[in-house]
């Protein structure tokens, strides 16, 4: 691949000018791309249905949310860094590291013993998936040319949609077939797999074309790329973008949102498993109705965007109002909850989620000058990483307190006079009878050699616990509808107006709105 000599001229046309492959090579780097995408986003949710089955195995309820944060955590460093890092040594190099990363880190998964080491694993692993999602979004540049863009993104959603849907479920199936540790391991074949296409389908490059300003080449590349490993994540994100109020307000969208969206997709699997009794397969299952409103969600709104010329507030508005609306109603389940009802409130989240993050993408994208629009959707990338990570901790000790308090309540004297010294306090922190058939048998048939009494007890324990789980559930859910309510008020300040078709970066040579 050549990049066009000289990036001084308008960034569109040198966009436009770059040689990229064609025929046979693009499809099959193409799938290459997509594939890395779905093995990058499967390993976002891939634990989200095990949980249950990992705190039966290992312990560690209230780090609950441990394993997920450490990985956003990691996941935000390397999306910036690695971002950066592709524009001076290719995407290609930067895809191979990332894939070597994530699937070195699945093989010590064996050997965890507690939750402790497991966040650490997951960390490790999050440096790795964030390189990879991070390369394969911005590879689509690399591949098509402004003008192709925007029909690869629908194939993108899907992509996207299909992980949502798959990996809980599959996660699911082998926690509930084989062992939890599997799900981790599976990223070692798969992650060669999707390696070894990626080798032999992407181009090699020494960089992405310079359309802000430099040449791209192999020259440009060695002499920068010292100076570009230290300074890659303090380029990213240049303060002067927050000038822009757009860029400030979609900021603060992602930062609420994604609190809210994350604690959805942790919590809700844990409700339907512990509460409910849906084994992990069947758990994983219920995040499905999530991930199509996403994609619909997104795909009308962009739609609406496109055709009408603008509406940004009026459609983040809607979004915000769907995911708070939609969360406040997942917040107030209980066990006689009906699945179909569950699934229309994961939709009604869904669909918010999906029109609210195409419309600020676009904004911000819309509003910002061509060389600045990748490290201003990165920015956003960042916030809805950042957020996500802190929101997950935040929420995980909020479960966990409240679990304790509630189960404190609601115990009577009789049940708490046959526990034997240090069961409750025990119970408190790690309630892995809820996700253990086996541990549940065990505490009946412990309770049941104290006498008639305390087997009747051991029913009402195993109630109480439910009870608990389900009110410290709303609680923690209660919290992400609370966020989402802010979120409609952070709507209200991004700019109303409508792009008009033809003029700056509304044009339809302009990627920013050729992806929209």
């Amino acid at each position: 691949m050549r990049t066009h000599p000289g990036g001084a001229g308008d960034p569109a046309e040198a966009a436009e000018a770059i040689e990229r492959p064609s025929g046979s090579q693009r499809v099959l780097a193409t799938t290459g791309v997509m594939m890395t995408i779905f093995l990058g986003a499967v390993g976002q949710t891939s634990l989200v249905t095990a949980m249950p089955a990992i705190i039966a195995d290992i312990g560690g309820f209230d780090r609950y949310a441990w394993a997920h944060a450490a990985y956003l955590i990691a996941s935000t460093v390397a999306t910036l860094v690695a971002g950066r890092l592709s524009d001076i040594y290719g995407r290609r190099t930067l895809l191979l590291v990332g894939l070597a990363i994530l699937a070195a880190a699945s093989v010590p998964v064996v050997l965890v013993g507690n939750m402790t080491q497991l966040a650490l694993l997951r960390g490790i692993q999050g440096l790795g998936g964030g390189a990879v999602m991070a390369c394969s979004t911005i590879a689509v540049a690399d591949l098509y040319a402004p003008r192709e863009r925007g029909r690869i993104q629908g194939l993108v959603g899907a992509v996207v949609f299909l992980s949502i849907v798959i990996g809980p479920l599959l996660a699911g199936l082998l926690a509930d077939t084989a062992s939890w540790r599997w799900i981790l391991l599976i990223n070692v074949p798969a992650g060669l797999l999707v390696a070894a296409v990626i080798a032999r389908t992407f181009p090699r490059m020494s960089a992405a074309a310079g359309t802000a300003g430099g040449t791209g080449n192999a020259e440009t590349a060695g002499t920068t790329g010292s100076t570009g490993t230290v300074g890659a994540a303090a380029s990213v994100m240049p303060l002067s973008l927050y000038r822009n109020r757009t860029l400030t307000a979609g900021a603060a969208l992602m930062i609420l949102t994604s609190f809210g969206l994350y604690g959805n997709i942790l919590f809700v699997p844990l409700f339907f498993q512990a509460v409910q009794g849906f084994s992990a397969t069947g758990g994983g299952g219920i995040l499905a109705p999530l991930g199509l409103g996403v994609v619909l969600g997104g795909v009308v709104s962009g739609q609406l965007i496109s055709r009408t010329g603008g509406h940004y507030r009026l459609h983040a508005i809607v979004g915000t109002v769907f995911m708070a609306a939609g969360t406040f109603l997942l917040a107030g389940m209980g066990p006689e909850t009906e699945l179909g009802l569950a699934a229309v409130y994961l939709v009604t989240v869904g669909w918010g989620a999906g029109a609210m993050g195409t419309t600020v993408t676009v904004a911000v994208q819309n509003s910002t000058p061509f060389a600045m629009v990748g490290a201003a959707t990165a920015t956003l990338h960042f916030w809805r990483l950042v957020s996500g990570a802190a929101g997950l901790a935040a929420l995980g000790a909020v479960l966990a307190a409240r679990f304790a308090s509630r189960l404190e309540a609601s115990l009577s004297a009789a049940v708490r006079s046959v526990l034997p010294p240090g069961q409750l306090d025990a119970l408190k922190s790690d309630p892995q009878v809820l996700g253990d058939p086996a541990a549940a048998d065990a505490l009946r048939a412990a309770l049941a050699e104290a006498g008639p009494a305390a087997a009747g007890a051991a029913n009402e324990l195993l109630a109480a616990l439910r009870e608990a789980v389900d009110g410290a559930v709303g609680d923690a859910m209660a919290m992400c509808a609370a966020a989402m309510t802010l979120a409609i008020v952070a709507s209200l300040f991004l700019e109303p107006r409508e792009t008009p078709a033809g003029e700056g970066p509304g044009d339809d040579d302009d990627p920013a709105t050729a992806v929209a």
